[in-house]
This record gives structure tokens, sequence and C-alpha cells, in this order.
């Protein structure tokens, strides 16, 4: 692949930095939607929008990679969100306080209540930003393992980037809302203790689901369009076939690395993610309640 007329870095359809910079600021903007569906039937098309710089994106009215992915997650997410919140409605639970013994001190006992107002605030704030960074981890893993190491630069991992964060936001709609909805009836489930048959179908058929055909799209469908991207022969060769074209798919990269890499790294990434969270919450608890009881003994 030729490496010769790379663009600049700011006519990249959308800097990373941006992205986040506007993250909490558009996620209330409802507004979007039309945008986001004239940004995916482009793609469905198979308009390479990752090749076009930000100004004609926003003079089309489309989105960029991150953003146009970040929203899908957004969408997917909705209506799992309105079930718990309803489930929550008609079948309330009482938060119990924690059970503390009787010879804790006074600043410890206040320690953890008051984590227990902070963690929920702290989360919420947070949690905005998760979905996109495993994204991101998720499309630097494809973006590198979709190429071969002669044509892996800096330019091309970019350019497979955007192209997996447009096909995933495109087609990812469907795995990742009925994904959403069977974690929210699993975890109303659980939390009232439910457990009947149909329950169990109800959470398990969107489940199947979402995992079958995520798996079809991870496993087939994307790959097989970074690789005619990148001009690959997209056929899977083994080892008994004696000739194999120079320029065939690096299949064996790319099912290593996003089953590793990819798999593996993004759980290990999300629970490190959230032990970050627990503690920045607790700290801020430990800080508050620190200052809360000074300024009441100086007092």
């Amino acid at each position: 692949m030729g490496t010769d007329a790379q663009p600049k870095f700011e006519d990249t359809p959308e800097a990373t930095g941006t992205f986040f910079g506007n993250l909490l600021g558009w996620f209330e903007k409802l507004t979007k939607l039309r945008k986001y569906w004239a940004t995916r039937k482009c793609i469905i098309q198979g308009e390479n929008l990752f090749d076009l710089p930000s100004g004609v994106l926003a003079k089309r009215n489309l989105m960029g990679p991150l953003t146009f992915n970040a929203y899908e997650s957004t969408l997917s997410g909705a209506s799992a969100s309105f079930l718990g919140w309803f489930i929550t409605l008609l079948f309330p639970i009482e938060p119990k306080a924690p059970v503390l013994p009787e010879n804790v001190s006074e600043f410890a006992r206040a320690w953890v209540l008051e984590a227990g107002k902070v963690a929920p605030e702290v989360m919420k704030t947070a949690s905005p930003f998760l979905p996109p960074l495993l994204l991101l981890f998720g499309a630097w893993v494809a973006g590198w393992a979709c190429l071969k190491g002669r044509d892996s630069n800096k330019h091309n991992r970019r350019r497979c980037r955007n192209a997996y964060l447009y096909y995933d936001g495109a087609w990812g709609l469907l795995p990742e809302g009925a994904l959403a909805i069977a974690v929210a009836l699993g975890v109303a489930a659980s939390l009232h203790g439910w457990d009947s048959a149909r329950l169990i179908a109800a959470v398990a058929v969107p489940a199947a689901i979402g995992v079958g055909y995520s798996f079809y799209l991870g496993r087939h469908k994307f790959p097989r369009l970074l690789f005619a991207l990148n001009g690959y022969d997209q056929k899977v060769y083994y080892f008994w076939h004696r000739h194999k074209p120079e320029n065939r798919a690096p299949w064996s990269k790319y099912s290593l690395a996003t089953w590793t890499i990819g798999g593996i790294g993004a759980w290990v990434f999300l629970a490190l993610m959230i032990e970050i969270i627990t503690l920045v919450s607790w700290g801020i608890a430990y800080v508050t309640v620190l200052l809360r009881l000074w300024v009441q003994h100086r007092l």
C-alpha cells in the first residue's frame, strides 16, 4: 500500500481530543438523531466517510467516527435505561443502610455513609466515558490487527481505526441494544430475587441475539470490510494450501489479536477503570468527612 500522500492530522475525520472535550455537551442533544441516521445511511451504502476531512463532514452535516459510534452506544442503551427505570418505578427497592460494628469510630462510620452517597454520583459522572474508552481500545486493536506488518503505519492504522468505528456504529445498533436489554432484565431479576422460566427466556432471547449477531459482525463482516479496504485477498488460507497469494488477508493476526488483546484486555481495562472509580469515590468521601469534622470541631 502506498503511503506517499498521507493527510495531515488536522485533515482526519475527527480528533480524539475534540471528541472527549465535547462528550458531555452533545450527550444530551437528542436532535443529533437525524444526523446519526444520515451518517449511518452513508456507511451502509458503502461511502468511505473515514477518508473525508472534518470540514467536509461538517458541511454535509455528518458525524465523525468517534461521535458517531458513541452516539450509537447511547441509542443502544436508551431502551435498556428506560426498561430499568420502568421496572424500578413499578417495583422500587429501598436502599439498605450499611451494617457497621458498634465499636467503629465516628470518623469511620461517617466515611462509609458518605462513600455510599458519593459513589453513585462519581459513577454517574464517569460512566459516559467508559464505553468510548473501551471502544477506542477495541478500535485500536482492530486497526492494527487488520494490517500486515509492511502496511502498518500511523496513517493506515488511524484510517482502519476510523473505518472500524464507522462500521461498528452502523451495524452494531441491534446487537448492542439487545445485549443492553438482556443486562437490564438480568440485573432487575437479580436485585428483586425473581426466578421463573418466562423471565429466564426473556433474558436469554435478547442475549442470544446480541451475542450471536455481535460474533458474526466481529468475526466475519467487519474483518472482511477492513481487509477489502486494504486491498487484501479475503479468502482464508490454511497450511495445506500450496499457492497462497502475497496479498492474502492477515486472518491469523486479526483473530489472535481480537480474541486475546481485544477480548481479555478489554475486561482487564474495564475492571481497572471501575477500581479507579471506586478508589476515587472513597477518596472524595474521606476528604469530605475530614473537612466536615474539622469545621465542626473548629466552630
